[in-house]
């Protein structure tokens, strides 16, 4: 892996715990959304150089060719496909899906790791507000219709990548508001984390039940700095002001905590929780992963905290009844 593209670490020797702690991938298919940058490239980029067959699944196919290349810069050897798909859009979903049966016999590891943060009045083509419709409803649909290939793969893993920010939801929210057509949500950010929790600990629970030798994990990054917000549109001149001086503000503090040691230094470095979840030995109690120093902001993988409202099994079964109404999916488990 060349030094341009992984700088060496003062703290942590990432290079060699992924040595010590990833076993090989040979054999394995991998498909990991939102792969073409940030936290995702990274992954792909790991699960790449250990081996495994590695499906970036994103909405440009040129910019995951682009990942793809940049790859194979330090691996030439990588086995990398390219993947449409626009979890915004239930039409792209079904599409990607059946382009995954048709090209691919296994599935064992799904990383629900795409995500976006928009403002409050932004709203996919039905009316559904986009963050909360990229981040949860449609890796809700996106899993459940690749669940049947999942669970056709022996110990096939799914691991949904969710957030810190899941922990300012002080309130019980009501998902019902998320399927109301343009209905401003000023909390959707962090109401999609919680979603994204609700979702893999109800899955992994229904596994259980069922007595399957798959598993439904969650991980989260700590503080990155990734380009997550610069999706974000704005609605007014005001907005976009508001819009610049929050990210300005954003990534001056971002730089502060990376030089203070309160942020992960690099984006790979926040890629680790979810290839510890996706690729290593647990222990069978073992949920959600995060960086394991203070208040779980950087550090090395480690078993994270949840929420108490994470928790909640009735809010749970609720999100998942409202989340197949509204998807048109049934898991069937």
């Amino acid at each position: 892996m060349s030094t341009m593209h992984l700088p060496t670490l003062s703290t942590v020797n990432i290079l060699q715990w992924l040595r010590d702690t990833i076993p090989s991938q040979t054999g394995k298919t991998v498909l990991i959304t939102g792969a073409n940058t940030g936290i995702g490239y990274w992954t792909a980029h790991v699960f790449a150089q250990f081996g495994a067959q590695v499906i970036l699944a994103c909405r440009s196919t040129l910019k995951a060719d682009q990942a793809i290349s940049r790859i194979r810069e330090d691996h030439p050897n990588a086995l990398c496909d390219s993947l449409s798909l626009d979890l915004a859009s239930e039409t792209s979903i079904k599409e990607a899906v059946q382009t995954i049966y048709d090209r691919y016999d296994s599935l064992d590891i799904l990383i629900n790791n795409a995500g976006i943060s928009t403002d409050a009045d932004s709203f996919d083509q039905h009316g559904i507000h986009s963050t909360f419709s990229t981040n949860h409803f449609g890796p809700f649909s996106f899993t459940i219709r690749l669940l049947p290939l999942i669970l056709a793969t022996p110990k096939a893993r799914i691991v949904t990548q969710s957030s810190l920010t899941h922990h300012t939801c002080f309130r019980r929210p009501d998902f019902q508001q998320y399927i109301k057509p343009f209905n401003r949500q000023p909390y959707a950010y962090a109401h999609s984390k919680l979603a994204n929790l609700l979702f893999a600990r109800h899955l992994r629970t229904l596994l259980r039940a069922g007595n399957y030798p798959q598993h439904s994990l969650a991980a989260h990054p700590g503080l990155t700095l990734t380009q997550i917000n610069h999706l974000a549109h704005s609605t007014s001149c005001f907005d976009f002001i508001g819009d610049l001086t929050n990210c300005a503000l954003n990534r001056m503090a971002l730089r502060f905590a990376n030089l203070s040691g309160f942020c992960q230094p690099y984006q790979i470095a926040g890629a680790l929780p979810a290839i510890y979840a996706a690729a290593c030995d647990l222990n069978p109690d073992d949920f959600y992963f995060g960086p394991d120093r203070l208040f779980e902001l950087s550090g090395m993988p480690a078993r994270a905290k949840l929420s108490g409202l994470a928790q909640c099994t009735d809010l749970a079964q609720s999100l998942w009844e409202i989340s197949e109404n509204h998807t048109k999916t049934k898991a069937k488990v």
